[in-house]
């Protein structure tokens, strides 16, 4: 299985501080304890993924097909799902809605000039279809 150095979020690639990606699956469920002491499960129609990473991102023009800065802003801030594939090259095209906020690291003194980078943690949960 071949493996790309990026993910792509709405459209554009990202590159991934590889020791921070994690992926969660999740079986939603309601766990209770009855009167009588028994146990009771019920699960949910289907597990979800969560995927958290640090993308690494320029400040500047970024290469052709790639994001920058105000890119990534912009897709963390939508209110709605938007197009993801993960790092396995050849993946399909899924779809992730963006859980809680983000955060921003400067590797640079320079926070907001063209030769910056920023390190930004996010957190997507995978839409089931």
């Amino acid at each position: 299985m071949t493996t790309n150095n990026y993910l792509q979020l709405d459209g554009k690639k990202y590159a991934v501080v590889f020791d921070t990606l994690r992926k969660r699956t999740v079986k939603p469920g309601n766990f209770r304890q009855t009167l009588t002491g028994a146990t009771d499960v019920s699960y949910g129609p289907a597990p979800y993924e969560i995927w958290s990473c640090v993308l690494r991102v320029p400040m500047g023009t970024p290469s052709t097909g790639w994001g920058n800065y105000d890119d990534i802003v912009t897709t963390l801030r939508k209110l709605q799902k938007v197009s993801f594939y993960t790092m396995k090259a050849g993946s399909t095209e899924q779809f992730v809605h963006i859980l809680d906020g983000f955060d921003e690291t400067s590797l640079t003194p320079d926070v907001y000039g063209d030769s910056n980078v920023m390190n930004i943690a996010i957190s997507t949960m995978v839409v089931v279809i």
